[in-house]
């Protein structure tokens, strides 16, 4: 089981990437690895789904909007995910469904979402704030930006953070989930500066 939780895509798009998320989807059992997130941007789940996972929608304690989780389109899981609602289904269909992509891994938290507006500008879906439907500002990048932490990641110091991303990949006993640890301590660590 892996939790994202890392600052708001737009406040850190490199661990919201298309690119990053294929490879913790990687790092995912392909029998029964789950992935959750407080997150219910329409752009990181398109970047969960073209990381091959399939996804759902869940409660969030204390929140008003709903988690995603996701697991691997072909494992046992898939059937038993939450459904997405239409109005996150339509969501998907949206200029705020085109993914933050960084083909390098290497990409500034500018120069990533400067790419995602260039894609948006020329992309032929529709403009959210042109739907009928209300937006919830969760879902609408025109709106100033926010930070959301579940896990408490505001708060805990930055030793902490390691530690705790380092327990949760010991628990799979595996080196690529360790590397993937640090990487997501050092990517969250570039976010605050």
């Amino acid at each position: 089981m892996i939790f994202l939780d890392p600052f708001s895509p737009p406040s850190c798009p490199q661990l919201w990437t298309t690119e990053f998320l294929k490879l913790v989807a990687e790092s995912l059992n392909p029998n029964d690895g789950v992935l959750v997130t407080y997150s219910c941007a329409a752009a990181v789940r398109a970047a969960l789904k073209s990381a091959g996972l399939a996804i759902g929608s869940v409660q969030s304690v204390a929140r008003k909007w709903p988690g995603t989780v996701a697991c691997h389109s072909a494992s046992r899981l898939e059937t038993s995910l939450p459904p997405l609602s239409q109005q996150e289904k339509e969501h998907l269909l949206t200029k705020a469904a085109i993914p933050y992509r960084d083909p390098t891994l290497q990409s500034t938290a500018e120069e990533i979402l400067k790419r995602r507006v260039q894609e948006q500008s020329i992309s032929p879906l529709r403009d959210v704030r042109l739907n009928k439907v209300p937006v919830h500002p969760a879902f609408d990048y025109a709106q100033p930006r926010f930070q959301l932490c579940i896990f408490g990641t505001l708060f805990l110091s930055e030793s902490l953070m390691l530690l705790t991303f380092c327990v949760i990949a010991i628990l799979y006993w595996s080196l690529k989930h360790i590397s993937l640890a640090v990487m997501l301590y050092w990517r969250s660590l570039e976010c605050r500066i």
